[in-house]
């Protein structure tokens, strides 16, 4: 589905009120509306203004008018698309400002169609510009809006949506509407008063012949009438872009002004044990990518095994220490501290290696010296009362759940289930210690139907051999290693048979139907969570569950498609993406704060 959000405020600081003042007794954003809702490629259209007591005369003339709305930001336009996108659910979003009733209903649906036939993540008719100031018009998919939404920082970032694709034309797909001839020094913008006088006169000329009149039509006007170009062709193009540019240099000098470096260091203390899986090498993994979205860094990890974490993270930069004794003379901005066994932590004694001590720990106990303790759970868990912390450096809940970026880039699936499941994904962690794939292979073997399986397995996995021996010819199954997006995998999966812990979240985040296999109770008192949430199906602990059961739950959730439906509907609602969005940029503030003291 194609939406255009035409996003309209009423406080413009060169000419308040703009979008509602009146040309043929009709409002400037109804006109616009008209012309908009011409498109033969658009589904709806949606105006989108701010919560702001000043904008309800906009929210007004939509009611009015019956043309759907959205109120979010007033600021922060980034986060009103985003917003008004999750509400209405657009596969890919057209984006019009509405000072501009001028638009082009041909130009638009020959932007859309370019942008589709070439498949773009990001679409416009301004890079370069050769419309008139006033025919602006972009397009982008869901999932780019999400990118965006997550990684953005700059103002212009957060009120020129375009920027942030147009200056990273390396990593997303642009695709550009040219027009035959430069008409880029017109100006058919309303910004300021004489460009109200200029569309005004435009609209009674053209308007009550041929209300959806054309480019062309101005053009052609404009050659009868060339006074008319002297209305207003004394302003530049773009003056807003140059204040949020001005706004970013104030922002970055904010940045490099406090005594902290440019570059920020971070020492992760992880360690890898077959027994209890990867999954906290998995958050650091998610961290450090993170971090590098919000900042320069530079990484390196203590831990006991440098095979499993430099196979696990092939593409980031760290330095390596084994043991305590090799951080003599280093001093990190932050050290994040995720270990199973909290105690030893405690024995290695990190005080002095950094300047904020921080702790990822699931039972809640954390370090006697740490400044601050992430709990990730979907409880919002309180602080023990024997934990000498503060109380608003315990970050406990699910805002705090970490899942690598790539969940956030990936769209959240909202497609209608198949009627009967064909791809199945399997996964039971970064070392799966209690043996399920093993188990769950041999027995899959026996659905019949058309029904293909991805086996994903990771770095510290012990039965590579025995899986691929048991595998062998079966063109159904498909064995992966160390896979590095999980979210892509799990977009395309009609259903997932995961472990507990970081597995359950993905699947909850990406609305993957899933039936869980706990590896432990921790695990499994979180999976019933979410199965009360109707996100999964839990099996119980693994070693508890047979394996009749497990083939039957297998052949139910294949043919009940209402239940994949409702279970892809559920996971969203419970675990969100950026977690480890939300931790970075908070850990950042908090050195910064502490910086300047």
């Amino acid at each position: 589905m194609i939406i255009t959000f035409i996003q309209a405020r009423m406080s413009s600081t060169r000419f308040p009120g703009k979008v509602l003042k009146h040309i043929l007794g009709k409002p400037i954003l109804q006109l616009q509306i008209e012309r908009a809702r011409a498109c033969k490629t658009v589904d709806k259209v949606v105006v989108l203004t701010s919560i702001s007591e000043d904008d309800r005369p906009i929210v007004d003339m939509c009611k009015k008018i019956n043309v759907d709305f959205f109120c979010g930001s007033l600021e922060n336009v980034l986060d009103r698309f985003y917003q008004a996108a999750v509400k209405f659910k657009p596969d890919h979003i057209i984006r019009l400002t509405g000072d501009c009733p001028l638009i082009d209903a041909k130009v638009i649906d020959d932007m859309v169609k370019l942008y589709l036939k070439e498949e773009g993540d990001y679409g416009t008719n301004c890079v370069p510009v050769t419309y008139p100031d006033g025919l602006d018009a972009e397009i982008l998919t869901f999932k780019a809006l999400q990118v965006a939404h997550t990684e953005a920082v700059l103002p212009s970032h957060l009120e020129h949506l375009s920027l942030f694709f147009e200056e990273q034309s390396e990593r997303f797909k642009i695709v550009n509407l040219a027009n035959n001839t430069d008409l880029s020094s017109l100006r058919w913008t309303v910004d300021e008063s004489e460009d109200f006088e200029f569309v005004k006169a435009i609209f009674e000329e053209l308007y009550p012949k041929k209300p959806l009149f054309c480019m062309q039509d101005v053009l052609d006007l404009l050659k009868r009438r060339p006074e008319l170009i002297l209305l207003n062709n004394r302003f530049n193009r773009n003056e807003g872009l140059f204040k949020s540019k001005e706004q970013d240099n104030v922002f970055l000098e904010g940045k490099t002004s406090t005594n902290m470096s440019n570059t920020v260091s971070i020492l992760f203390r992880v360690d890898v044990y077959e027994k209890l899986g990867l999954g906290h090498l998995s958050r650091c993994r998610s961290l450090m990518a993170a971090f590098l979205h919000y900042s320069e860094c530079q990484f390196a990890v203590l831990s006991n095994n440098e095979t499993v974490v430099r196979e696990f993270i092939p593409n980031i930069a760290f330095d390596f220490y084994h043991n305590r004794n090799e951080l003599k003379n280093t001093n990190f901005d932050i050290l994040i501290v995720d270990v199973p066994d909290i105690a030893s932590g405690e024995d290695e004694d990190f005080r002095g290696v950094a300047k904020l001590v921080v702790c990822i720990e699931d039972a809640g106990r954390g370090l006697s010296y740490q400044n601050i303790l992430i709990r990730p759970n979907l409880l919002n868990l309180p602080i023990s009362p024997n934990l000498k912390i503060a109380k608003n450096n315990y970050w406990s809940g699910r805002d705090y759940i970490i899942l690598h970026n790539d969940f956030a880039k990936q769209v959240v699936r909202n497609d209608v289930p198949k009627e009967k499941a064909e791809e199945l994904l399997l996964c039971f962690g970064g070392s799966d210690p209690c043996g399920l794939t093993l188990r769950a292979i041999p027995l899959f073997k026996e659905l019949e139907g058309n029904i293909s399986f991805h086996v994903v397995i990771g770095p510290a996995f012990s039965w590579k051999d025995e899986v691929s021996s048991i595998i062998n010819d079966d063109a159904r199954f498909h064995l992966s290693i160390n896979c590095q997006n999980m979210a892509e995998h799990f977009s395309k999966a009609d259903i997932a048979l995961i472990s507990g812990g970081t597995m359950l979240y993905e699947a909850c985040a990406m609305g993957t139907p899933a039936l869980v296999f706990s590896q432990n109770q921790e695990q499994e008192i979180e999976a019933k969570i979410c199965q009360a949430a109707g996100a999964v199906a839990s099996l119980g602990v693994s070693k508890s569950v047979s394996d009749d059961k497990i083939f039957s739950a297998v052949k139910k959730i294949i043919r009940d498609t209402d239940l994949r439906l409702n279970m892809a509907k559920a996971g969203p609602k419970i675990v969100s993406s950026d977690g480890a969005a939300h931790i970075v940029s908070s850990l950042l503030k908090y050195i910064k704060k502490e910086s300047i003291k």
